[in-house]
C-alpha cells in the first residue's frame, strides 16, 4: 500500500480512476508496438531515465527484454560496443531531454532522424515524456520495488533536478520535423504529432476523457496545466486558455496568480495545493514530504488524486514535446481554444 491509494503498484494505483486507467493503458502500451522506432530502443531509453532519476522501481520494471550486457553497461553506453549507433543517438537525446528540454540541439535531433527519420524522432519524444512522467510519479507515489534491487542505479538525482528547475528562454529558427504532407483540417492531426498516428488517436481519446469525465473540474485542471507550461517554458502552452476552463470560472486574474508567489496570492487553498503538487512533480518528486501528502489526501479523494496526477503527466509530456520539436516563437498572444478532438 502507498500513501496515495491502498494499491501496491502502478496499475492498481491508476485503477482508482477507472476511465482514465483504460485510456492510459492503451496509450502506454501503444509505444511498444510502434513501427517508427524499435521497442528495445525505447526500453533502453526508459531504463536510462530510471537511472537518471534514481528510481529502483522503474529500473526493475520490465517492458521489453534487454540483454544482460546492455542492462549492465547502460551507464557506459557511449563507450561500450553492445550499443549500436541508433541506440546511442537515442540515449544521447534522452539524457539531454531528462536534464533540460530547452537544451536539446538540432544536432541531437538530426542524429536520431538519421536512423529513424522525422516520425521516429516524434515517437521518441512522446515516449520519453510518458516514461519520464511515470518515473516521476513512481517516485512521488513512493511505489515499492517489485523485484530485488540490483544497485545499478546512477546516483545523479541532484544533478538532474538542479538542471530542470528553471528552463532558460529559447528560440528555434525552424521546426526539427516536417508536419504530414496530407492535410485533414484538424490542427492536431496536421501537426508533427500526426506523423505517429498510432499514439495520436490514443492521446486524443485520453485527453478528451481527462477534461470531460471528472472528477476534477476543468478549472482545476487548467491551473495545473498552466503551472506546468510556465515551469517548462512552453510558449504555446502558456498562451493557450481552454474555453471549458474559462466557462468553469477560471479568470485571467486567477491565471496571473499562478506564479512563484502563489502561496501568498488570493487563490483558494485547493488551487494552491494543486500548484504545490504540480511543483513537487516538476522539481523533485522523490522528496515529497509528509505535510504535502497529508494535506493532499485530506483535500482530494482517491479518484481526484489519480486524475490530477495523470493530468500532470500528460500536460508535462506534451509541453516538453512541443519544446523538443523546436520552431517555437519567443512570444504568442493569449488565445482561447477548445480541447483538441
Amino acid at each position: 500500500m502507498t500513501w496515495i491509494t491502498p494499491a501496491k503498484n502502478r496499475e492498481g494505483t491508476i485503477a482508482h480512476h477507472a476511465g482514465l486507467a483504460d485510456h492510459f493503458s492503451g496509450f502506454y502500451q501503444q509505444f511498444w508496438q510502434l513501427p517508427q522506432i524499435p521497442a528495445i530502443t525505447l526500453e533502453l531509453c526508459r531504463l536510462r531515465l530510471a537511472q537518471l532519476h534514481n528510481s529502483d522501481t522503474e529500473w526493475q520494471r520490465v517492458e521489453v527484454a534487454v540483454s544482460p550486457e546492455q542492462r549492465n553497461s547502460l551507464q557506459q553506453w557511449p563507450t561500450v560496443a553492445c550499443f549500436n549507433q541508433a541506440e546511442q543517438a537515442c540515449l544521447a537525446f534522452t539524457e539531454v531531454y531528462a536534464m533540460d528540454v530547452q537544451s536539446i540541439s538540432d544536432e541531437l535531433s538530426d542524429a536520431v532522424k538519421l536512423h529513424y527519420q522525422d516520425a521516429g524522432l516524434v515517437a521518441l519524444i512522446e515516449a520519453l515524456g510518458v516514461f519520464d512522467g511515470m518515473t516521476r510519479m513512481s517516485l512521488m507515489w513512493q511505489l515499492p520495488v517489485e523485484r530485488a534491487a540490483s544497485h545499478l542505479i546512477s546516483h545523479q538525482r541532484g544533478w538532474l533536478m538542479s538542471n530542470t528547475s528553471h528552463a532558460p528562454e529559447s528560440s528555434q529558427a525552424a521546426p526539427r520535423v516536417s508536419a504530414p504532407k496530407t492535410k485533414t483540417g484538424n490542427v492536431i492531426r496536421d501537426s508533427a504529432l500526426g506523423l505517429v498516428p498510432e499514439t495520436l488517436e490514443r492521446y486524443v481519446a485520453m485527453s478528451l476523457s481527462l477534461w470531460a469525465d471528472g472528477p476534477l473540474t476543468p478549472a482545476d485542471l487548467e491551473i495545473a496545466r498552466l503551472r506546468n507550461a510556465r515551469k517548462v517554458n512552453c510558449v504555446f502552452c502558456r498562451s493557450v486558455r481552454y474555453d471549458i476552463a474559462k466557462a468553469d470560472g477560471l479568470t485571467e486574474q486567477k491565471v496571473e496568480q499562478i506564479d512563484d508567489n502563489f502561496q501568498s496570492s488570493h487563490l483558494s487553498a485547493r488551487e494552491k495545493l494543486i500548484i504545490e503538487y504540480t511543483d513537487q512533480y516538476l522539481n523533485n518528486p522523490a522528496s515529497i514530504g509528509d505535510s504535502l501528502k497529508t494535506r493532499f489526501c485530506a483535500m482530494f479523494d482517491e479518484a481526484e488524486r489519480i486524475h490530477l496526477s495523470l493530468a500532470i503527466v500528460l500536460f508535462n509530456c506534451f509541453s516538453r514535446c512541443a519544446v523538443s520539436l523546436g520552431g517555437m516563437p519567443d512570444e504568442l498572444p493569449v488565445m482561447e481554444i477548445s480541447v483538441p478532438t
